[in-house]
């Protein structure tokens, strides 16, 4: 996720310019992504593993500390402030975000329409 977040942060900062913004974005979309692709996976495999102890954290109550565990391990996992802003000024490589954003919309769409396939 490390890469991830200084490609989202190198993506915004050249938009907005806004060094802290960008950062809060970076962090906000990686784990928004993570969100949905730890639900739709989890989705995907209950038919093959006991996935409802998962699905559980993602019911109305338990979504806000879901959310706050996985904000606070991209905090921790993640890179420094310090150290994404020594590398905003280089090129960023819009594929690889680009491909994990697809990849989670496909499975934010399978959740939505999981029960009608």
């Amino acid at each position: 996720m490390k890469r991830f977040i200084v490609k989202i942060f190198r993506i915004v900062y050249q938009i907005t310019g806004a060094k802290l913004f960008s950062f809060a974005f970076a962090l906000l979309y990686i784990t928004g992504l993570n969100l949905v692709t730890i639900y739709g996976l989890a989705l995907l495999l209950a038919e093959l593993f006991p996935t409802s102890f998962i699905l559980r954290f993602f019911s109305f109550p338990y979504l806000y500390f879901t959310f706050a565990v996985i904000l606070g391990l991209n905090i921790v996992m993640g890179p420094s402030f310090n150290s994404i802003l020594a590398e905003r000024k280089k090129r960023a490589d819009n594929a690889p975000v680009i491909m994990y954003t697809v990849i989670s919309a496909l499975l934010f769409i399978y959740s939505a329409f999981y029960d009608k396939i």
